[in-house]
C-alpha cells in the first residue's frame, strides 16, 4: 500500500508535457483555465515571430474562454477574452522588450488565463 502511494505521489510530480500543433506547452497539472503558450526568444526579434506569438496567444485565449470552467459559455468577448488578450498580450510585449535588448527571458512561455 505505501509503494503504491510512493509512486502514485511520484508520478503526480513529475511534469506533465503536453504540445499542441499550434506550438502551446502545458506544462504540469491541467488547468483549464489556463494555457502556456511557449515561444523562443530568438523569434521575438522579428516581426513575423511576434505576429505569430500573437495569434497563438489569440488560440490560447478563445480556448480557455470556451472552457465550461470558464462559464460554459461558447464565446465571451466582453467579460473572458478581451481579458485574457490584455494581459497575454501584455506579457508579449514585456517578451519583446527583453528579447530586443538582449535580456534573458525569465520564461519562455506566455500564460493565457481566464480573468
Amino acid at each position: 500500500m505505501k509503494i503504491t502511494v510512493l509512486i502514485a505521489a511520484i508520478v503526480l510530480t513529475i511534469p506533465v508535457l503536453a504540445t499542441a500543433q499550434d506550438g502551446t506547452v502545458v506544462q504540469g497539472r491541467h488547468d483549464p483555465l489556463v494555457e502556456h503558450v511557449s515561444y523562443e526568444t530568438s523569434a521575438l526579434r522579428s516581426d513575423e515571430g511576434i505576429n505569430d506569438l500573437r495569434k497563438r496567444v489569440r488560440r490560447a485565449a478563445v480556448r480557455v474562454c470556451r472552457s465550461p470552467e470558464a462559464g460554459g459559455t461558447p464565446f465571451n468577448q466582453q467579460y473572458c477574452v478581451s481579458p485574457a488578450l490584455r494581459d497575454g498580450f501584455a506579457q508579449v510585449d514585456r517578451a519583446v522588450l527583453q528579447a530586443r535588448a538582449g535580456l534573458a527571458s525569465n520564461s519562455e512561455y506566455i500564460a493565457v488565463r481566464v480573468r
